[in-house]
């Protein structure tokens, strides 16, 4: 199976009087069978990525779209945290305990 990777936006900030999103705070998970990472972040927009859309006629698919252009190594690394915990190249212990 291959990883899938889902969004969830946590939280837009704004400027008020312009309604402009200017931060997309989101999580991001990569899930293969049982295997699954979740990792929290954000990214700065510009002008230009948000459309200057009223903030209250956002959706979160269009919100998703925005982060997704900008994302792709973050969903790599995310892809590659879950193979390794879906078979592991490196292990971790103490053998006299």
């Amino acid at each position: 199976m291959a990883t899938t990777i889902t969004y969830k936006i946590t939280k837009l900030k704004r400027k008020l009087d312009s309604g402009e999103v200017t931060t997309v705070e989101f999580d991001i998970t990569g899930t293969d069978g049982d295997h699954t990472h979740t990792k929290s972040s954000s990214i700065e927009l510009n002008k230009a990525s948000s459309g200057m859309r009223p903030y209250e006629a956002l959706v979160e698919p269009l919100v998703i779209e925005w982060v997704q252009e900008k994302s792709t190594d973050l969903e790599r690394e995310i892809n590659n945290i879950v193979q390794e915990k879906k078979t592991p190249t490196v292990g971790e212990g103490i053998p006299w305990s």
